[in-house]
């Protein structure tokens, strides 16, 4: 019996699928036959609507349907109509599938879409969306799942957490989150308590979001607020009240009150799962001593910290079975931040039988990169007393991670299969060689990290060839930051060249080109660059680059130095005169949330002179040229 494609099991196709995106999936096996077709257009496989890798002409004509191929307009439109998701990763992304289809259309003909995940770069305007009649009218009846991903807890993110919940936008799962956490805040920003509208998010079962002050817990657990709230994740983006006194600010209605949780009838009944981040332990006492978890089965508490250890055994207390008896004790995981002068009071009276009410915890003295300000680049350095839960699983549910220590820790107490999606490491410059290696080997697990090094110290030198060349395998994403505190030269950008050298699936990398200038090799996997120019000294070399990420396909300059006006042309004669180079870019914009405004008619002659002097640019058909925002020029090649 000969075997045909078209005779393949179910469960073949499905492996064969799951290894292609959506779109080239139906464009190659829509129409072959009614299995295939009834195949793809199942409950088994769930299409996304994702702009990575296609070119400006292409997405236009998967949206608008103008092919004039009746086979490739059936697949387009079936496609369409069976997208379980939405992908905006950039602004664009939002530009297309935003202001050119979905702000367009009268009907989006989008009937089984679940799903809407929007990363920080295509969150300028979400604004817009949110204020759509048409798409609040597709979260509350339709959407299943809304995930936003900010950079950090900044003024977009309040501005969309209003929004949120001025409009009542509210669905089963709701995900806000906000990747860094470290850096300087604006202790004078509005909390949900500023928002004139009640918070009211009635289908929402699982929710995730960052607040300003511990106080905001109390609308949070209030029922009429979430009646179906099941599952919370809060961070605490403003925890210390001691640096709000030093800056003056007032602190009324920032710490947890427990008249304020009694008088407001807030309750934790029906919370399951319970994940709280950078609180005081004091908050932390004050929220489990008024309110009941009778349900809570889970109990996540990351970076709790206290001045003292004095409120330790009220805290095993408040933790035990007694008080949360559907409390799982290997759902329960902690990690407890003191001063580090607690370490001999710590070993002295808890690290014994009976000081100690848990038999799995660990501690050791961590260095901690301390908060700092904009006008002050230089990071202090300060020691705290760790003490966490074994296995060390907490590690996953953090968002920063301070120098090697806990690292190395968790290597030997967590589990296996260890998997962060998104994970900051601020570390302070070292030459030692087996801190980095076994950071490395940890953070091999990792998605998307974001390194921030401060040199600190003058013995920078570093010289690695790893043993294992595939240390962090399943790095996709990386952001790296050199803090410049004292002369710097090539010997110490090795860091970089050494994660990318074994990181074999790296396709995002959000670097100064100054840092990466300094790199040796070549990363033909790197795909999508985001590089950063400075008044460092280092001009952009293109065939430097072109050696260094020879196959880049997307590529945006951002910085302090921004490309002005008069050397626009100039600077893109260096990149596109010749075809050697670039020769898969898709987009390439200049200037990224450039702040400088041009008049129309200087955008318009700027665009003619370029075109002009670019011999790859003169085809309408094969580029597209804008200035998108500002200052920002966006080119897409098809």
């Amino acid at each position: 019996m000969t075997l045909t494609l078209e005779s393949l099991p179910n469960e073949v196709w499905l492996i064969i699928f799951s290894y292609l995106p959506s779109r080239h999936t139906w464009r190659a096996f829509f129409g072959i036959n009614r299995r295939l077709n009834r195949l793809l257009t199942s409950n088994l496989i769930h299409h996304t609507i994702d702009s990575k890798d296609m070119s400006y002409a292409e997405i236009v004509q998967l949206l608008e349907n103008h092919d004039e191929n009746l086979h490739v307009h059936q697949w387009q439109t079936e496609f369409i109509s069976h997208a379980h998701a939405i992908c905006l990763e950039n602004d664009f992304d939002y530009e297309i599938l935003i202001n050119r289809w979905i702000a367009r259309k009268a009907n989006w003909k989008l009937p089984l879409l679940r799903t809407i995940y929007i990363l920080p770069e295509a969150l300028n305007k979400i604004g817009d969306l949110l204020c759509d009649q048409k798409f609040v009218q597709i979260v509350q009846t339709q959407l299943q799942y809304l995930y936003l991903v900010f950079d950090q807890a900044d003024s977009t993110y309040e501005y969309i957490l209003s929004l949120i919940v001025e409009k009542r936008i509210s669905c089963p799962v709701m995900i806000l989150e906000v990747m860094k956490g470290h850096l300087y805040q604006d202790w004078e920003r509005e909390d949900l308590y500023d928002i004139k509208y009640p918070l009211c998010l009635t289908r929402t079962v699982r929710l995730t979001i960052s607040l300003q002050h511990s106080s905001e817990l109390t609308l949070l657990l209030v029922s009429k607020a979430l009646p179906l709230l099941e599952y919370l994740s809060v961070t605490i983006e403003q925890p210390r009240v001691d640096l709000i006194i030093k800056r003056k600010q007032p602190t009324k209605s920032i710490k947890l009150c427990e008249n304020d949780l009694c008088y407001a009838n807030a309750t934790g009944t029906k919370l399951r799962s319970f994940v709280l981040r950078q609180i005081q332990l004091e908050d932390l006492l004050t929220l489990f001593n008024t309110l009941i978890f009778p349900r809570l089965d889970t109990l996540i508490l990351v970076d709790i910290f206290d001045k003292s250890l004095d409120n330790l055994l009220v805290f095993q207390q408040l933790v035990g079975p007694s008080n949360l008896p559907s409390l799982e004790r290997n759902q329960f995981q902690f990690l407890l931040r003191f001063p580090a002068k607690c370490e001999y009071e710590w070993i002295q009276r808890y690290n014994n039988s009976n000081g100690w009410l848990f038999d799995n915890v660990g501690f050791h003295i961590d260095e901690r990169i301390a908060e700092r300000s904009c006008s002050s680049p230089l990071a202090s350095i300060e020691d705290s007393l760790v003490i966490y839960s074994i296995p060390f699983d907490v590690l996953k549910h953090m968002r920063t991670v301070h120098n090697y220590e806990l690292f190395c820790r968790h290597s030997t107490t967590s589990r296996r299969n260890f998997i962060r999606r998104n994970m900051e490491w601020l570390c302070k410059w070292t030459n030692k060689e087996v801190p980095l290696i076994e950071s490395l080997q940890t953070v091999g697990n990792v998605k998307s990290l974001h390194c921030d090094f401060f040199a600190i110290n003058s013995q920078v030198q570093i010289n690695i060839t790893p043993s294992d060349t595939n240390l962090c395998r399943n790095l996709h994403s990386l952001t790296f930051r050199l803090t410049d505190v004292i002369g710097i030269d090539s010997m110490q950008h090795s860091l970089l060249q050494l994660i990318l050298d074994v990181s074999p699936h790296l396709s995002y990398l959000n670097v100064r080109w100054r840092d990466l200038s300094f790199c040796s090799g070549n990363y033909p996997m790197i795909e999508h660059v985001h590089l950063m120019l400075g008044w460092d000294g280092v001009r952009f070399d293109v065939i430097r680059f072109n050696a260094i990420i020879p196959k880049v396909r997307y590529l945006t300059f951002d910085g302090k130095q921004l490309v002005r006006r008069k050397d626009m042309v100039a600077f893109l004669c260096q990149l596109l005169m010749d075809k050697s180079y670039f020769c898969e870019l898709l987009l390439l914009q200049i200037n990224k949330n450039g702040n400088v405004q041009l008049r129309p008619r200087e955008k318009e002659n700027t665009k003619e002179e370029i075109v002009a002097k670019i011999d790859r640019l003169k085809d309408s058909t094969a580029a597209q040229i804008e200035f998108s925002y500002h200052n920002m020029l966006t080119i897409w090649f098809h």
